[in-house]
């Protein structure tokens, strides 16, 4: 038992992160940026800058909030349903892409938690904790996304160490 918690707690970000990150650019449309986490299948991603450096983070949440203050914002404003739901054909579904066309930079996350790829693991959890995250990009020394964690790797990470120390005490 002892060798697996000390190995789980040996593990750095680097061990289990994912090295194929998506990065978002800042000044993409929001339509862009939804079809290319739609394209990975992934909730979030880190935003960059034109040099590359991590300026924030988009994810779902991201998405929901900047719909729901257009929402609110057309509410007050009496407008009636977007043009689109006419044109759409019957038993269609329709989407106004109107609000899409705004750039990332107004939408991301800018506060955005990062954590070195040699930090431990346990320490990208505790981060997650703290800010209620479930993602962390992982920076190289520049502020360029080299990876991501989230908090499934972590939970993965986890689930690891305890099997190994069943398997371990069974065979003992």
């Amino acid at each position: 038992m002892f060798s697996s918690l000390e190995r789980l707690q040996g593990l750095t970000v680097r061990d289990v992160m994912t090295r194929e990150v998506l990065t978002l650019r800042d000044d993409q449309n929001m339509a862009e940026a939804a079809a290319a986490l739609a394209e990975r299948s992934v909730s979030g991603a880190p935003v960059v800058d034109r040099l590359g450096k991590c300026v924030g983070m988009l994810s779902a949440g991201d998405f929901v909030r900047y719909l729901a203050r257009r929402a609110g914002t057309a509410a007050k404003e009496g407008a009636a349903p977007a043009q689109a739901a006419r044109n759409a054909p019957p038993g269609e579904p329709w989407l106004d892409m109107e609000p899409f066309c705004h750039r990332v930079r107004a939408s991301m996350s800018w506060g955005v938690q990062t954590i070195p790829a040699d930090a431990p693991l346990v320490e990208a959890a505790r981060r997650m904790s703290a800010a209620h995250v479930h993602r962390l990009p992982v920076l190289d020394r520049e502020g360029r996304p080299v990876g991501m964690i989230t908090s499934l790797d972590v939970a993965c990470a986890l689930l690891h160490a305890v099997e190994e120390a069943q398997q371990a005490e069974w065979a003992g």
